[in-house]
């Protein structure tokens, strides 16, 4: 394969990778307030905040490097905060100016913005920043840079990290962070890495790796679950979660394993484990939707998810048919 091919498919292995990452992201305000209030060590009351997401989300790629940034938009009875948050898979010690470069436009937009409301002195507010790094290990806890003024003052200008790789299962959920979950894949990565250099000599090993990436998977999808069986994350949580270890699967397995049959046996976990709590709990007719949506991400036939409808909310033909019908004309399939 030539190097333009090479790096047409590693640009779009890094898009697929940023839209399940920005997934993470659509999770309930509680979920994501809660995760907020633990990266940015903030005590937001979740009844008494508002959380939007202020800019479009967008990514960079220098260096095969993935930069996904997300600015979320807090206000609360006390304050109103900018938080800048940026995923990356790889070391990169340019990334601070590139978020830096990043706030300063942003500070600008929304002086601009705001401009014709207040006629004062000139203020841009920069947002508050993280970086999450994800399946690398050896990096600081820190970046920083330095701005030199005219008058030979120097700003250091620092951004802390968090390593998600640092984190286990559990830890992650005794902190709340429920939406980075699914990253817990990504500890099998750097492994991954270093067998794919060679990949024909390391099949073997590859298949074995792969097979440790399938466990967690499982393992982390039991713990979401149980989550949402505590009412700590609500359904539509659990499915966009759900489908994320689905999707970040494919993606490791593309990328470095490449074993289709994988994919289709985490696929099937996956929904066992989502039907076994859609037959112990009463479903409300809003979260049907989510339901049949999940089933379609995981490539069920029409027929297949009608009977999944019948069997596990206990409806005949007619009611179950009625529930996908609508679901198409609501989103035009």
């Amino acid at each position: 394969m030539n190097k333009e091919n090479t790096n047409k498919i590693e640009k779009i292995e890094c898009i697929k990778l940023d839209e399940i990452l920005k997934s993470l992201f659509t999770v309930s305000n509680k979920v994501l307030i809660n995760m907020i209030n633990t990266i940015f060590h903030e005590n937001y009351s979740i009844k008494d905040t508002t959380i939007t997401q202020e800019t479009p989300e967008f990514t960079i790629l220098q260096n095969n490097v993935l930069k996904s940034d997300l600015i979320l938009e807090l206000k609360s009875k006390k304050k109103t905060q900018n938080y800048h948050i940026k995923f990356q898979t790889k070391n990169d010690k340019t990334s601070i100016k590139y978020m830096f470069e990043y706030d300063l436009l942003y500070a600008k937009q929304k002086y601009y913005e705001k401009r014709k409301q207040n006629n004062d002195k000139i203020v841009f507010h920069m947002p508050e920043d993280i970086i999450i790094f994800i399946g690398e290990n050896n990096i600081p806890n820190h970046m920083d840079m330095k701005i030199v003024l005219p008058d030979e003052q120097e700003k250091d200008y620092e951004i802390p990290v968090m390593k998600c790789s640092q984190y286990s299962t559990q830890e992650m959920i005794q902190n709340k962070l429920y939406p980075l979950l699914p990253l817990q894949l990504f500890n099998f990565k750097e492994e991954l890495l270093k067998l794919n250099k060679e990949k024909t000599e390391n099949k073997d090993k590859i298949d074995d790796q792969m097979q440790k990436v399938m466990q967690s998977a499982k393992q982390t999808a039991e713990e979401i679950i149980k989550l949402q069986e505590t009412g700590k994350i609500n359904p539509e949580d659990m499915h966009i979660l759900l489908l994320a270890i689905s999707n970040l699967f494919k993606y490791l397995n593309s990328k470095y394993g490449n074993d289709t049959k994988l994919n289709e046996k985490v696929n099937i976990i996956i929904k066992t484990l989502y039907d076994s709590i859609v037959e112990e709990r009463g479903i409300k007719i809003g979260e049907i939707r989510g339901i049949i949506s999940t089933y379609i991400e995981f490539k069920l036939e029409d027929d297949e998810i009608i009977n999944k409808l019948k069997s596990n909310l206990n409806i005949d033909d007619e009611k179950a048919n009625k529930y996908l019908n609508n679901y198409y004309k609501e989103n035009k399939k």
